[in-house]
């Protein structure tokens, strides 16, 4: 494979699992959008902050996740903390 094939393939493998953990952001919006998402009552006060909470967290790693694959310098960062979420 290329150079230009491989930073193709390792842009591609940053930004499918960016767009996955960004999917969950709109849960920020509340209680609602969080029994959308997950089709669970969430209407307990600690649970909900606790979820949106969980979405800010995801969508912060899918922005970091995105960037890094067009930002080398921060793919090291990105790697990292895509192998501490899912661990």
């Amino acid at each position: 494979m290329s150079a230009s094939g491989r930073e193709w393939a390792l842009r591609v493998l940053l930004v499918v699992p960016g767009v996955i953990h960004l999917l969950p952001l709109s849960g920020v919006m509340g209680a609602e959008a969080l029994t959308r998402l997950y089709g669970l009552d969430f209407s307990a006060p600690d649970l909900e902050i606790l979820m949106r909470h969980r979405a800010v967290l995801f969508g912060m790693l899918g922005v970091l996740l995105c960037a890094a694959a067009f930002k080398p310098a921060l793919r090291k960062i990105a790697l990292l903390a895509g192998l501490a979420s899912v661990v």
